[in-house]
């Protein structure tokens, strides 16, 4: 087991180190290297969006299936434009016209519909005099298969439309849907338990006596659960007495993963070490990041389990690192580090203390590329800097000082909000 050691740094050329404290780099991979894949369902293709596919799909049919139109126009032969057309018959979308075009006629076609025999472009209305009797002047000249989707141009019978491990977002099922796939096999979303631990903590509809203080953090780790994919199950409060704390725990470990908030620091009533410990190996890290140093990692009974900061900026952050990428990969998502952008820093930022730091942050694109800014103090307990952030931006540990001009890397929090 990891010991738990003091953690007091010391200088070295004016700069705070803490050799007992573990990277990031070195915490994560060992986490992850413990967390399963889950197993494979089959479900129906709208049930399955945000899921990642289990298997090879190859099309076995043509998309499109026949040539059609790709405008609202006139079916023709190329070669006869320029010029006035006869027109002798409309083709609706859904519907076959057993008239062909022939030389010196057209037929009114609309988006979508089948490409009559004999003709090889389609000439848009507003290139025509929109005649509505029975001829049509074509202004310009077309060339052949101008406006007409192939079939086959999409996918095509016998190919590979999506491959096992892509991630089902609303194209992809769009995608499935269109080669006559109803139901898909998907690797199963995690059923993620979430508890919180405190005597002080009531909920935002109870009364606030002295003492107590309202628990923000089994709301915002749902969320954060619903939104990295998994199901949350919300275990409630666990109080500050082993009895209490065991039946929660051992109600944890019939989900997937167990996901705790405070509990395992060294205090004198941080019960949730010692009730985990009688269940397994509990290790205990020192993470050289902040907020969010302490994160106390095992797996019980076949269960992991994540303990997080009480503090609930740090929760939250220390979700994003840890937990976020722990159920990408139960769900066999083949990318589990989160997306980035390289920003320009407009503010000055303190980074003294020997630890990697993840600012709350605001990064926005403007024409010279994205920038970033701080939302506002960083106490690890003020949430209203996290929730005006859509981005953290991470300062290596061995940058004391940020300049306004410096460039780093910033972990996205909200990819839309940069769009």
């Amino acid at each position: 087991m990891d010991p738990v050691r003091a953690h007091h740094g010391h200088r070295e050329g004016g700069r705070v180190h803490f050799p007992d404290l573990m990277p990031l780099a070195d915490a994560l991979p060992r986490l992850l290297d413990q967390i399963p894949v889950l197993d494979v369902e089959e479900r129906p293709l709208l049930n399955a969006v945000g899921q990642t596919l289990a298997e090879d799909v190859v099309s076995t049919e043509n998309v499109p299936p026949f040539p059609n139109s790709g405008m609202d126009g006139f079916a023709v032969r190329a070669v006869d434009t320029p010029g006035e057309l006869r027109v002798v018959a409309d083709q609706a979308a859904g519907h076959v016209t057993d008239v062909a075009v022939s030389r010196g006629t057209a037929i009114r076609i609309m988006t979508g519909a089948a490409l009559p025999e004999g003709a090889d472009a389609v000439v848009p209305v507003e290139d025509t005099d929109g005649s509505s009797g029975g001829s049509v002047r074509i202004h310009s000249s077309a060339a052949a298969g101008a406006n007409v989707r192939q079939a086959g141009e999409d996918v095509r019978a016998g190919q590979l439309a999506l491959p096992s491990g892509s991630l089902l977002s609303p194209a992809a099922i769009g995608l499935l849907a269109s080669i006559g796939r109803p139901r898909v096999r998907v690797f199963r979303r995690p059923v993620v338990a979430l508890l919180a631990s405190g005597d002080e903590l009531v909920g935002p509809d109870e009364a606030l006596s002295p003492g107590k203080i309202r628990n923000s953090n089994s709301f915002t780790l749902e969320a954060q659960i619903r939104q990295a994919g998994g199901i949350p199950r919300n275990l409630g409060v666990a109080r500050d007495n082993l009895d209490d704390i065991r039946r929660h725990v051992d109600e944890g470990l019939r989900a997937d993963l167990l996901v705790t908030s405070a509990g395992v620091s060294v205090g004198d009533y941080d019960y949730m070490k010692q009730v985990l410990e009688e269940r397994g190996e509990l290790r205990l890290w020192r993470i050289a990041i902040r907020p969010g140093r302490p994160v106390a990692f095992g797996v019980f009974q076949g269960t992991p389990v994540i303990s997080l900061p009480g503090n609930p900026v740090s929760s939250m952050v220390c979700f994003e690192l840890f937990v976020r990428p722990a159920i990408a990969k139960m769900m066999g998502q083949g990318r589990l580090d989160p997306p980035t952008v390289e920003v320009t820093v407009l503010d000055r930022v303190d980074n003294r203390g020997g630890r990697r730091s993840f600012m709350r942050a605001i990064v926005e694109r403007g024409e010279n590329g994205y920038s970033a800014r701080l939302t506002g103090p960083q106490g690890s307990g003020i949430l209203t800097s996290m929730a005006r952030a859509n981005a953290l931006l991470d300062i290596p540990a061995e940058m004391d000082e940020v300049s306004p001009g410096d460039a780093l890397r910033a972990i996205l929090l909200d990819w839309s909000a940069l769009v």
